[in-house]
């Protein structure tokens, strides 16, 4: 038998291997393209999400006038807020209160102020039920999104210290506790998808809590705050990439100040300081707002 030529031999071995190899490479091209799942990928916020927060807000509101007008003198401190947004519901309260005022005097005066704020509480309690209903909507999805069990724990607590403080009828403690609620509002936001990023709101937070003690006198506290105020604002800055930089410059200025207030323990100044601050942060989160829909 004669042996084949090693050309031969060659030239049937290429002749295979081109028979072959465009199909095995054609199957791991197609595998390639195939779409896989995206993993780290986090799940759209509810519209639980952001009623819950509408509410808080205005819980926050509501409590903190009562704290103001029910514990402080007729001063600066008074007609701040710590808050920005107010209802059109709290404005005819107040225009209501303020009449109310001028047409009495004396004792009556003070004992028509005192009932009403010890009453008027109908408002807050239907908010709170509106945030346990939007609570038990968001928590199945807020734990499948990798909530963890301590945060969600500790967001439970809080939401429950809010409601017996409101149950008591105590604006001081009820504040307190709404502040405290807000931090563990972050922690839920950070599970899911937002526009608003949750540094936003531990800016918010640290910048709430350092006037709250600042307003009772608690300088230390209020000075940890505020240190820890300017580092979330300094991870939140890095974020607000492309936002208006006059609304930056003006936030990160208002920081600042507030810092700067501080540690000069001057409430006045520090409401004062506050309330400016608050109000560029409201219009720094219509900037991320903004942002997402462009």
């Amino acid at each position: 038998m004669r042996m084949r030529s090693p050309v031969v031999l060659m030239l049937i071995i290429l002749l295979a291997l081109s028979l072959t190899l465009p199909g095995c490479s054609g199957s791991r091209n197609s595998q390639a393209k195939k779409p896989g799942p995206v993993i780290g990928q986090k799940p759209q916020a509810p519209g639980a999400l952001s009623r819950f927060l509408t509410d808080l807000e205005q819980i926050i509101a509501a409590v903190d006038s009562k704290y103001k007008s029910g514990n402080k003198p007729a001063s600066l401190v008074q007609n701040t807020k710590l808050e920005p947004e107010k209802s059109s519901e709290q404005e005819k309260t107040s225009t209501a209160q303020t009449k109310s005022k001028s047409k009495e005097t004396g004792n009556q005066s003070k004992k028509s102020q005192s009932g009403s704020q010890s009453s008027n509480w109908s408002k807050e309690d239907q908010t709170l039920k509106n945030m346990h209903n939007n609570w038990n909507m968001l928590e199945p999805e807020a734990v499948k999104a990798g909530l963890s069990t301590s945060k969600r724990t500790q967001f439970e607590d809080r939401l429950e210290n809010l409601t017996a403080a409101v149950a008591q009828r105590n604006p001081e403690i009820a504040l307190e506790a709404a502040i405290e609620l807000y931090s563990s509002y972050a922690d839920v936001v950070e599970v899911f998808t937002s526009p608003v990023p949750p540094d936003y709101f531990r800016v918010k937070y640290e910048a709430m809590a350092a006037t709250l003690k600042a307003s009772q006198g608690q300088w230390t506290p209020a000075s940890q705050h505020a240190a820890s105020l300017r580092e979330y604002w300094d991870h939140l800055k890095a974020q607000a990439q492309g936002a208006d930089q006059s609304i930056i410059s003006r936030t990160e200025f208002s920081v600042q100040d507030l810092e700067q207030a501080i540690k000069k323990q001057q409430v006045e100044l520090v409401m004062l300081k506050s309330e400016i601050l608050m109000n560029n942060l409201k219009n720094l989160k219509n900037e991320f707002v903004l942002r997402q829909q462009s």
